[in-house]
């Protein structure tokens, strides 16, 4: 049974984006390299009853660097929903059984951060897991979801 319930193929993709600050003070805070980071579960096994987690892979080191806005700044973080949000909770969307998705929980630290001054930039941990409980009916398959970060100002 262990074999038959393998999932295989989890993805998660986060894209990245900046979003206008609630004032028009031209101090928006950007993401240095907008592009898309990939999380990736590979195959899980249900039977081992633990969550699973997984930390978020850039292509390039920048892509996890959010900044060059005025110093002392508040940057706020945002996981904005994913693509297949239900009433708050991140799903991943089965890719043959469009009606069959899979929950996972996704975040990002730091959430509130001093802003580092023009041309400098922090870098951002980006971690998704699925616990054991999720994972227990899940039909074997590739799953996905795509997720927005936001950064205000």
């Amino acid at each position: 049974m262990t074999g038959r319930h393998t999932l295989a193929g989890l993805a998660l993709l986060a894209a990245l984006t900046a979003t206008p600050p609630t004032e028009a003070r031209g101090n928006n805070c950007v993401f240095r390299s907008p592009s898309q980071l990939l999380i990736s579960f590979g195959p899980l096994d249900p039977s081992r009853g633990f969550a699973v987690q997984q930390r978020a892979t850039p292509v390039r080191n920048e892509d996890l660097d959010v900044g060059d806005c005025a110093p002392g700044l508040t940057m706020t973080l945002r996981i904005e929903g994913g693509q297949h949000d239900a009433a708050g909770r991140q799903r991943m969307q089965h890719a043959l059984r469009p009606n069959t998705y899979l929950r996972y929980a996704v975040r990002i630290a730091p959430t509130v951060q001093r802003a580092p001054g023009n041309g400098r930039y922090i870098s951002l941990q980006l971690a998704a897991s699925i616990e054991p409980a999720d994972l227990a009916d899940a039909p074997a398959g590739v799953y996905s979801d795509v997720l927005r970060l936001s950064v205000i100002p």
